[in-house]
């Protein structure tokens, strides 16, 4: 599961809920250890559950045009699960962290886009306004087979991808366990909502949404053992999420 092999952790490629869910369960726990050592992570800034869902949806819909809003180690990982002349476009506000994560990537295809925010004293997620600039970058690669949305402004990214996605790409909106991202998702023919016990938190992160004008995600891949691995988590397994 380390994708290219620059990653230290492999892990045989589980697929029963049992095997899945103690791999993840190992993972999240070696995160946890990390973050104590104060050693940087080398995962995508999310838990196992939602990382293995997202590169599920990768791998089976193989896009060749992919743009994310926001990035992390996502733009380090994901990319390597596309055909090879696949395209990853990342769109990011921050600058010393785009400057970073530009020194950090290998794979071509890959490029990172610093968009400041058009207005820097933005307050919390940022709004349509503060982030007109970030929004309209995305413009010139579209049309998109896949759109990873886990950065600033999210909802209006949303809103935003109806206009640059392919009929049959797929739209990944992350930390959907949040209500006010999801109301531009409601005009999605197709879609899942995958969302844990933090949605009823007091700091409310995580949750999974999918969303496609036209692609049946269930022909796509295991949506089943995916809802069977969040649902262990929102009831006995919560211990472990």
């Amino acid at each position: 599961m380390c994708g290219s092999g620059r990653y230290l952790f492999c892990m045989p490629e589980p697929r029963s809920l049992p095997a899945m869910v103690l791999d993840q369960i190992v993972r999240r726990n070696r995160t946890r250890l990390l973050k104590k050592m104060g050693k940087h992570r080398d995962s995508p800034w999310m838990r196992p559950c939602e990382e293995d869902l997202i590169k599920d949806v990768v791998r089976a819909l193989q896009p060749m045009r992919c743009l994310e809003w926001g990035g992390g180690m996502s733009t380090l990982q994901f990319p390597d699960l596309l055909p090879a002349a696949a395209t990853w476009c990342t769109i990011e506000h921050d600058t010393a962290w785009a400057r970073q994560l530009s020194t950090m990537i290998t794979r071509p295809g890959v490029t990172v886009k610093h968009v400041p925010p058009d207005d820097p004293r933005f307050t919390g997620d940022g709004d349509e306004r503060s982030f007109a600039a970030y929004l309209a970058a995305a413009d010139d690669g579209a049309p998109y087979d896949l759109m990873f949305i886990d950065g600033r402004s999210r909802a209006a990214c949303v809103e935003r991808a109806k206009t640059l996605l392919s009929p049959r790409g797929v739209v990944i909106l992350h930390d959907a366990n949040r209500d006010y991202y999801l109301e531009p998702t409601k005009s999605f023919a197709n879609q899942l909502l995958f969302r844990d016990r933090r949605a009823s938190g007091k700091r409310i992160s995580g949750g999974v949404w999918l969303g496609s004008p036209q692609r049946n995600f269930r022909e796509l891949f295991d949506v089943a053992l995916h809802e069977r691995v969040w649902a262990f988590y929102r009831g006995a397994g919560r211990l472990f999420a």
